[in-house]
């Protein structure tokens, strides 16, 4: 999710957001409100419709707030908007119940209809993301996030067997600290190349015999 974005789903979900949707539907300020009393149970109804500019490209996009409703209360609540400009959906988000807190953000970055990026969210913090890099429908790319928004780690499916062969570590500040590689297809890593702090590769490990335990060093010359 943009930066820009992020701040938008923060203002008008994050921020209070329940308060902002019983506003639109006539005033209520808590869920349980009668508003809610004749509702039909379980049915998708749309609460709310936000019109901004939301990624800050010169063209207001519309997001369109839905719920479910158990027990005269508003659940499951989603969001989702066209940010081309195109007339079809491309951005889809979660919302806890207590409709202040953004779960998951999906997105549809090559138009064909189809979620290809997610990104996951913990109190409003952006923590992990995944991809879907070749638009084949399958994950192949994971990154898990630190507070500062940095990726901490790693994993890709370099194979397109649906398992990560490809292990990365970062350190501080996003910078590239390990990379595991399965070269062999067994599910564990095999080879491994440490980077220091300058960003230099510093040596290559191998596990030549399977036992996932490295027993060839090789440093590069400099």
């Amino acid at each position: 999710m943009s930066r820009a974005f992020t701040g938008y789903v923060t203002k008008y979900i994050a921020g209070g957001t329940m308060a902002v949707m019983m506003a639109a539907c006539g005033g209520a300020e808590e869920a349980g409100d009668p508003l809610f009393d004749d509702l039909p149970e379980g049915e998708e109804l749309p609460i709310d419709v936000i019109t901004r500019d939301v990624n800050n490209d010169g063209t207001e996009d519309v997001l369109y707030i839905y719920t479910d409703i158990v027990d005269d209360k508003p659940v499951n609540m989603r969001g989702e908007a066209d940010t081309t400009a195109d007339g079809n959906v491309d951005l889809w988000v979660v919302i806890a119940d207590d409709g202040e807190t953004l779960q998951e953000a999906a997105y549809d970055t090559n138009g064909d209809g189809a979620a290809d990026k997610w990104e996951e969210y913990e109190r409003n913090v952006l923590v992990g993301r995944r991809v879907d890099e070749n638009h084949d429908g399958q994950v192949n790319k994971w990154f898990d996030l630190g507070e500062d928004g940095a990726v901490t780690e790693s994993r890709e499916d370099s194979t397109g067997d649906g398992e990560p062969d490809i292990w990365s570590t970062y350190a501080a500040a996003g910078l590239l600290e390990r990379v595991a590689y399965d070269t062999n297809a067994t599910g564990q890593a095999d080879r491994w190349l440490n980077y220091g702090q300058d960003g230099e590769l510093t040596s290559i490990q191998t596990d030549t015999d399977g036992d996932g335990i490295a027993d060839e060093i090789k440093t590069p010359p400099r």
